[in-house]
C-alpha cells in the first residue's frame, strides 16, 4: 500500500515540477531584476527545461 502511493507521487512529481516551472517562466521578468546578473527568458527556458529533463530521468 504504501509503496504504490510511493509510486504515484514519483509520476505525478514531474508534472507538479513542470507546472510550477511554467509559472516561474512566465514571471521571470519580475524577478530578474534582483539578480545581481542579466538572464534572457530564452536562458532561463533552456534551464528549466535542463532541470525538468534530469528530473524526469530521476
Amino acid at each position: 500500500m504504501v509503496v504504490s502511493k510511493i509510486k504515484s507521487l514519483l509520476l505525478i512529481f514531474p508534472i507538479v515540477f513542470l507546472i510550477h516551472d511554467l509559472e516561474e517562466i512566465a514571471t521571470v521578468e519580475n524577478f530578474t531584476m534582483k539578480l545581481p546578473f542579466s538572464v534572457s527568458t530564452e536562458e532561463f527556458i533552456i534551464a528549466f527545461i535542463l532541470l525538468w529533463i534530469i528530473v524526469v530521468i530521476g
